[in-house]
This record gives C-alpha cells, structure tokens and sequence, in this order.
C-alpha cells in the first residue's frame, strides 16, 4: 500500500507475507496462528502448556511468546504477563510488540515519563528502527497508538489529536484507531470540565427561590374522583394501565382535580419532602406532579396552564424532587399541547425573577417545537424569541433575571430555526458577555451554525400519554431491565489498557467531543 501521511519516511505494507518473514513464521506454523490467537484470548490453562511447547520448537519467533503474554492477561495474571514481556524484549529486541507491551504498562501504572525510554525520545517508529525501510500497517498503527496514549498521559491533547488523525487516515475500520479514539476522548472530557470550570466562574446565574408563594397544608386534598389518588402510588411504568380510565373521567372535574394535585404538591411540600426522605426515594413517591402534568397536557387543558408555570415557578430543589430528569427530557412535550395559544402568557413567564433555568428553557422547547410541528407559526416563534432576547438585552444583571446558560440555550433554539434575522441582537448579548458559551459555542460558531442547513430533524415527535410512557420505560436508565455495563473488560488484554466509561453523559455536561458545548446542545442529537 502507498503512505498515506508525508510524515512517514519509511513505506508501509499490509502483505500478511512481510510479517511472517519478520517474524520467522514457517508455512505449517502460519497455518495455526488464528486458532492460536483464539486460544490466547480463551484464557484456557491448557494453552500455556502449548505455548511453552511451540515456543521450543520455533525459538526464533517472538509472537507465540506474545499470545502467551495475552493468555496470562486473559487468566488476569499480570506478574506472568509481564514476565513473558521482558523475556520477548530480551530475546527479541527488534520486535516491536514487546516494547509495545511494555509501553502500554507504563501509560497503565502512569509511568509517563519512562515511555520515551522504550519508544525514543523522537516518538517516531523510522527513528526507533533507523536500519529498517519498511514496516507493516499494524505495526504502524500499534506504535502510533502506544505514542498517542503517552502524549495524552502528558497531557498533550494536541499532539494526541495528531497522531489519532493519522491512524484514521491510514486505518479508519482498526481496532487501534477505535481504542485510540477512546482514550481521547476521556482527555477530551477531561479539557472540557477544565474549560467548563473556568466558564462557570463567568457565569451569570439566577438565584432561585420560590417565586409563587402559597399557604402551607398538611393534610391531603379531597378529590372529586378517587382514581386520582392512583397518581400517587404509581411511577411511570405501573400507572399506563390505569391512563385511559382516569381520561375517560368528566373533563371539567378531572381538570379540577389534577390541579388540585398540583397545588398540593406546593402547599404540602415539606410533608411530601420528609415522607420522600423517610421513607427512602422511589418514582412512586414523586411521581404525581409528572402525572398530573402529562394528564392535562393529554386534555390540552390551555386553562390550566397558569397552575402549571406556577409549579415551574418553584425553587431548584422542588423542581429536582418532582419532575427530575423529565424537566429536560420530555416535560416539553405536555407543555406543547398546552400552549399553543398562549404564546404571550409563555413570554410572561419567561420573564419572571428567580425562575429555575430549565423551567424557562423546557417552555422554551414546548414554543420552539411549535415552529416545526406546525410551520405556518414559524415567524411568530421567531418573533417570540425575539422579544425575549430584546428583553434580556435590556434587563440588569442585579434585577436576578439575566442567565447566561439560559440565554445560550435560547440561541441554540433559534441556530435550529435558521433565524438570521435574530443575528444583530444575539451580537450585542454576546457584547454584554451575557451568554454561556459552554452552551452553543462563540459568537463565530453561532453566524456559521445559524446559517448551515442542518442534516439534523429538530422536529420533535409528539405522542400521546400512554405512547410516550410506554417509549420512557423501554428507553430510559431506571425503567428499563436491561443491564448496562463497561465496554471494557477490567482485564488488559495483550497490552490492551482498559477504557472506563460512564453509562450516560449528562445532557449539560461538556460533549465528549470536545467542542466546548453543552451534550445537550452537540452530538446528543447526532448520536
């Protein structure tokens, strides 16, 4: 094959014959190399008995000793693994796996700085190897793997970013390019908090309080219709059955009781909260004010809405115990139904002190979706933002109304509407450093986003309540009954280090692509 990259002064094969030369493989031993790597990767303990034999009988090959190695990381007998490994470097110094070996358990124990010792200062396989004109492509990539992951053990991304691009370029479909792209991605994430953190220090912030301010109760409401009290002993998943009897109940009374709900989750929150504390957390403890939300969303119920920003009128802490994950997940969608008419009371509320910023920003989305599901209201969305960004153009920072996360997400809404005639007035918030950039990148980013026709469908699906419950408790973390686990094994295989990764990125934690934007606001929609 030809050099894909002019760094390389040294040509590059993937002619399976030049490794078996390198290597002394003769033509009967080529012929059991896979079902021996197989028995490597079993971790069977009859293999090391193999191993020794076939070791004796071809001593001039270095990779049965290198399965052999790999057999004892299999069994996780890493003392013998590395034993083997100092015996290939012993007896084989050219062979460029074992010091691979060796460098890949020195990043491992975090021995950065003796990586050189192994690989050359230069980090380059022509300087290691001065005598040699060619190499193959596995061993091209193994070593530009082994000096990517000593670069990011430095903490040199840079660098790191470099030498990934090149394994991509020479072998996109590799498993050292996949491993690779991992491990930087974890510095990747590591930067991104860095920068975040920095950000943070920046940010303007809301302090939120209870805005809506009613009497306190401690005994429970009396509903019209005792189904309702089924909205507090079920969670999501136990409650789908019971959906369609509660709907089929008269409008106008139903309507009265699911505020009724939502009152008394105000009125009584601190009973609700030490019952919750006491008692242990649990979906079907909180579950209610979600229920009771969706319900009336279900109903299109446009003359409850006022009840309904006054539960998102409530403190951080209320609005983390009752609706949780859903406040950025799928709390739009029962708002949507509910406000199709009332763009001015949403505009209203968005201008409220003290409002927690996911309360404004998932009415935000309810709007925003209006533009897609229904695009004849297109411009009276735009219009809608507008104003709002006019607004908090306006506003003081000391009046507890300004919040540069919120303002950010504001700007991604109106980047997926392709509303340039927004540009002018996002310039001049981005002049009074009133917009988190963490969110939807520099004023740069945003004129070229904006602009860009996206492959993207920011057209959200909108479901009934039973449909979309029944979406949440085969899609969601804590509904569903699969196990999720590590995408690695604790054990390193063959040099391999073990990539540890979260099961879930948080939609406002920094992209793991390290773009310095919110999950939510980059590849959240791409993956």
């Amino acid at each position: 094959m030809k050099n894909k990259h002019h760094l390389f002064s040294y040509k590059i094969t993937s002619n399976s014959d030049f490794m078996d030369k390198e290597n002394a493989i003769s033509s009967d031993l080529k012929n059991q190399m896979e079902s021996l790597y197989t028995l490597a990767l079993s971790g069977e303990k009859s293999g090391i008995k193999r191993f020794h034999k076939l070791i004796e009988q071809h001593p001039k090959n270095p990779q049965l000793k290198n399965y052999l190695s790999v057999l004892y990381h299999t069994q996780g007998n890493k003392e013998k693994a590395n034993e083997v490994t100092k015996w290939i470097v012993a007896e084989h110094p050219d062979y460029l796996f074992g010091k691979l070996n060796i460098a890949f358990e020195l990043y491992y124990t975090k021995q950065y700085d003796k990586i050189p010792e192994i690989l050359g200062n230069e980090m380059e396989l022509g300087a290691l190897y001065p005598k040699r004109n060619t190499f193959h492509i596995v061993e091209v990539t193994g070593f530009l793997k082994a000096t990517t992951l000593y670069f990011l053990g430095m903490g040199n991304l840079a660098e790191a970013e470099n030498r990934l691009k090149i394994i991509k370029e020479l072998a996109p479909d590799s498993i050292d390019a996949e491993e690779t792209e991992k491990h930087v991605s974890i510095l990747r994430m590591q930067h991104a908090f860095k920068n975040m953190k920095e950000i943070d220090k920046k940010r303007i912030k809301v302090e939120t309080k209870t805005v809506v301010k009613r009497k306190k109760a401690s005994k429970s409401p009396v509903f019209k219709h005792s189904e309702i009290q089924l909205l507090y002993k079920r969670d999501v998943k136990s409650i789908i059955d019971d959906l369609d009897s509660i709907l089929n109940l008269p409008r106008i009374t139903l309507i009265k009781d699911l505020e009724l709900v939502l009152t008394d989750s105000i009125d009584r929150f601190s009973v609700h909260n030490k019952r919750i504390k006491e008692n242990d957390f649990n979906f079907e403890n909180t579950s209610f004010v979600i229920h009771a939300v969706y319900l009336l969303g279900e109903l299109e119920a446009t003359e409850s809405l006022d009840v309904i920003l006054e539960v998102l009128q409530q403190s951080d802490e209320f609005i983390h115990l009752f609706i949780g994950d859903f406040i950025t997940e799928g709390f739009w969608e029962p708002l949507y139904k509910i406000v199709q008419n009332k763009l001015d009371v949403c505009k209203s509320f968005m201008y409220l002190p003290g409002v927690y910023t996911y309360s404004k920003s998932e009415l935000s989305e309810a709007v925003l979706q209006i533009a897609f599901n229904q695009p004849k209201k297109k411009d009276e969305v735009i219009s809608w933002f507008a104003d709002i960004f006019d607004f908090y153009l306006k506003a003081s920072i000391d009046d507890n109304i300004v919040d540069s996360t919120l303002i950010g997400l504001l700007i991604s809404s109106v980047i997926e509407m392709n509303a340039v005639e927004l540009l002018p007035t996002i310039k001049n918030l981005y002049k009074q450093h009133k917009v988190d950039v963490s969110v939807c990148g520099q004023y740069t980013s945003v004129l070229i986003d904006i602009k860009r026709e996206s492959k993207l469908n920011f057209q959200n699906e909108v479901l009934s309540i039973t449909n979309r419950y029944k979406n949440i408790v085969s899609t969601w973390s804590g509904y569903t009954d699969r196990n999720i686990q590590d995408i690695s094994s604790d054990k390193e295989i063959g040099g391999l280090i073990p990539i540890k990764r979260d099961i879930k990125i948080g939609r406002n934690e920094p992209c793991p692509c390290g773009s310095g934007k919110k999950y939510k606001k980059c590849c959240l929609n791409k993956n």
